[in-house]
């Protein structure tokens, strides 16, 4: 199944994704710690996760942009062999395996190109 979107790419509050024209192979959703999708978006393949929420109307909190503090840390649901942790820059604090920062982190370029659909589920800490 490919996501698809209808143009302009708005996220989806319900975690319902509406038939559209753009299609995606790789979408993130972002849930609560009851498990309920508070948000999603497709992923781009240049850029962070804060990066490409925020070109979808998404805006997860942020403060350094550099992966030097833990505003924007999330833990992984499901999805954490197709997440590049240092997509943007460096991690420049220690997280569990099961953390990312959403500052420096993205999307493994390969999960655009091979065909797959990919999801990525991340618990924001709030």
């Amino acid at each position: 199944m490919t996501y698809t979107w209808h143009d302009p790419l708005l996220p989806s509050q319900d975690g319902v994704l509406e038939e559209g024209t753009k299609q995606h192979n790789v979408m993130i959703k972002i849930v609560d710690d009851q498990g309920d999708v508070i948000s999603a978006f497709p992923a781009e393949k240049t850029g962070s996760l804060v990066d490409n929420g925020e070109k979808h109307g998404v805006q997860i909190p942020v403060s350094c942009q550099a992966g030097a503090c833990f505003t924007c840390a999330a833990k992984v649901k499901k999805g954490m062999e197709d997440i590049d942790i240092g997509k943007v820059s460096v991690p420049l604090i220690d997280t569990d395996e099961d953390q990312i920062l959403c500052c420096i982190a993205g999307v493994k370029d390969e999960c655009f190109d091979d065909g797959k659909e990919h999801e990525i589920i991340l618990e924001k800490y709030m």
